[in-house]
């Protein structure tokens, strides 16, 4: 059943996405939208028979942004489920992006979804170059997957040359 806030878009920039199961999410940037989009793709656990009341379950955990695994586990995602992944471009550019983290030019603290929009908006090299890797993967995910919508109202600096 649906509710009347699925279709609620934010005024401030964000991404929205719709599934074609119906779910939608609203993010502040492409690489929060695809940990959104990740972690509602890993396979469920069942829960136990019979529930406990009042017990919390929790579900896998997630890689946050800038994890040096999260664009690995999302391609693996895609080939897991459509097997089929993103053109050879981007999966080059995702090498040179975990590259560059290993080489330590992820700047400092990038693990905040907060700062994540700080940097964005300064351009920051190397935010910039991962969170357009996250966007086209998105976009991708529109063409090939289970986005069915896809709503970027962002201001992204201009893509950085490698």
């Amino acid at each position: 059943m649906s509710s009347p806030l699925d279709d609620w878009r934010p005024s401030e920039p964000h991404i929205w996405y719709k599934c074609d199961d119906g779910s939608t999410t609203n993010a502040r940037t492409p690489s929060l939208a695809l940990i959104y989009w990740h972690g509602r793709n890993l396979p469920q656990e069942p829960l136990p028979e019979p529930i406990e009341v009042c017990k919390v379950y929790v579900g896998k955990p997630v890689p946050g942004p800038y994890h040096p695994a999260l664009l690995t586990l999302v391609i693996a995602a895609c080939e897991r489920r459509w097997n089929q992944a993103p053109d050879m471009n981007l999966l080059a550019e995702i090498r040179n992006i975990e590259k560059a983290q290993k080489a330590g030019e992820c700047p400092e603290g990038v693990g905040s979804f907060d700062r994540v929009v700080e940097y964005l908006q300064e351009g920051h090299p190397f935010v910039v170059r991962y969170e357009w890797a996250c966007l086209d993967i998105l976009r991708w995910l529109r063409d090939h997957g289970d986005i069915v919508e896809l709503e970027v109202a962002l201001d992204m600096p201009p893509r950085p040359s490698v």
